[in-house]
């Protein structure tokens, strides 16, 4: 009789030695799970506020108010760059010559 009770007793112990570590692991584990998926969800909205300021950038000062505007114009856009140089003239030094070079470059390709 005495040895069933001492089994009981190793078994009611050790059944609260798991939920006791059970109930310090959880708020950990979850604590990791919500830190992860946080940094993810903080990376997607820096991807889109680029991919936003990227279309601001073709489109000439708005944002789009929609993805598929968004993935439209970044996908066939263009981006326009602008080189300026300045070149003396050979009458007047005083007055520079600004010549202008305009690059179109695809946005899909930044």
């Amino acid at each position: 009789m005495r040895t069933i009770i001492n089994v009981i007793l190793v078994l009611v112990i050790l059944a609260l030695i798991y939920l006791l570590y059970a109930g310090i692991a959880e708020p950990i584990k979850f604590k990791e799970e919500k830190e992860k998926r946080e940094d993810a969800v903080v990376q997607k909205l820096m991807d889109i506020r680029q991919a936003q300021e990227h279309y601001r950038a073709i489109t000439g000062g708005d944002f789009a108010d929609s993805f598929e505007k968004l993935k439209d114009t970044l996908t066939y856009g263009v981006f326009y760059n602008l080189k300026l140089d300045e070149v003396a003239n050979p009458d007047d030094p005083n007055n520079p010559i600004i010549t202008r070079d305009t690059t179109a470059i695809p946005a899909r390709d930044s």
